[in-house]
């Protein structure tokens, strides 16, 4: 039973078996809040909703977070339940669910409510640095909620551009090439806009495509600037394809 209940969020939206359900829900009946969240996660990937609610409350009312993230993102796009969810996301940030740290902090944050912004962003960013490390370092650069400090974004973004923030990355690149608050340096400006594009930031393609175009930070290149902006426009046609087939199938 404990076995079957170690099965991960992750598992569970493959192929599971009818066997593996049935042993999953025994040991959700038995009172196993791993597979509570699991068997919601996986009514959650096959849209069945009304089967995901009841497990996701379940395992939120034995002290799951992962419970409360998942009725979180269930109720927050329902028409009417978003205050609802505001509720189950207060609750889920205090068991410590990153999401819902990072859900509410964002919904202050847009709300220019700093104070309550601020320590929930910080708290998201500290389990997925790569999350909302670009919010919580402009708070820092502007001084939103917490005094200023640029030495604080910079490390926030270096930390979540290394996980994969391409947004983070390209704002480390801002701040080294424009000095801000740090001596400028267009070679390490060179370096973060570079880490931007290959994470597949677009804009960071193309201002990547001009500095070796122009020799700035890196040594001037003329067939590496091509290639840059090839790539630039050639994410930027795939990207458009995308949303064209996103909204003829809305």
């Amino acid at each position: 039973m404990w076995a079957v209940a170690k099965i991960t969020w992750a598992d569970a939206r493959g192929a599971v078996t009818p066997r593996v359900l049935k042993l999953l829900r025994l040991a959700a009946r038995a009172g196993n809040r791993t597979a509570m969240w699991n068997l919601g996660g996986y009514y959650m990937q096959k849209r069945d909703q009304h089967q995901a609610v009841p497990w996701l409350t379940r395992a939120a009312k034995a002290g799951s977070r992962h419970g409360f993230r998942g009725l979180v993102e269930i109720y927050r796009r329902r028409p009417g339940k978003r205050k609802f969810a505001r509720k189950l996301a207060r609750a889920g940030a205090r068991a410590g669910s990153a999401r819902c740290q990072e859900w509410l902090g964002l919904y202050y944050l847009k709300k220019a409510r700093y104070k309550r912004a601020f320590p929930l962003l910080k708290q998201a960013w500290l389990q997925v640095p790569r999350a909302v490390g670009y919010n919580l370092a402009c708070m820092y650069l502007n001084g939103d909620g917490t005094p200023r400090n640029v030495k604080a974004a910079v490390r926030i973004l270096r930390v979540s551009a290394l996980a994969g923030s391409a947004g983070s990355a390209a704002e480390l690149a801002s701040i080294f090439y424009r000095g801000t608050g740090v001596p400028r340096d267009y070679r390490r400006a060179f370096r973060w806009i570079h880490c931007g594009a290959r994470l597949g930031k677009l804009s960071a393609m193309w201002t990547t495509a001009s500095l070796y175009r122009h020799g700035i930070g890196v040594h001037q290149s003329a067939q590496m600037s091509r290639y840059w902006l090839a790539r630039y426009r050639m994410a930027k046609a795939m990207r458009a394809k995308a949303a064209g087939r996103g909204a003829a199938g809305g």
